[in-house]
């Protein structure tokens, strides 16, 4: 399917002239977090499917628009994790937080 673009199962159509863009994460409101704290990412890119994951727990989406998007922190270990953004067009840079 040259025309289309396969994420989560499934096929999505490419729209003539649209030159797809990767999410970026600009910032995160803060460095360290823990359990059910609330996280707000800005940046650009963020399309109607997004997901999230800190380390590689895929977390719940609070809110989301084409520049943020905002959830709570899950349950993790105390450590360092990446978060990262990823949209049918692909993945974003990471940013480096502290759970503590």
């Amino acid at each position: 399917m040259a025309n289309s673009i396969a994420y989560g199962g499934r096929y999505y159509q490419k729209r003539k002239g649209y030159t797809p863009v990767a999410p970026t994460i600009a910032s995160l409101d803060d460095t360290a977090y823990a359990t059910g704290d609330t996280c707000i990412i800005t940046g650009t890119g963020f399309t109607s499917t997004v997901n999230v994951t800190v380390g590689s727990t895929v977390v719940s989406l609070t809110s989301k628009s084409a520049i943020s998007i905002v959830f709570r922190m899950p349950s993790m270990a105390p450590g360092f994790y990446d978060v990262q953004v990823t949209t049918i067009h692909g993945r974003s840079n990471t940013k480096n937080i502290q759970f503590v």
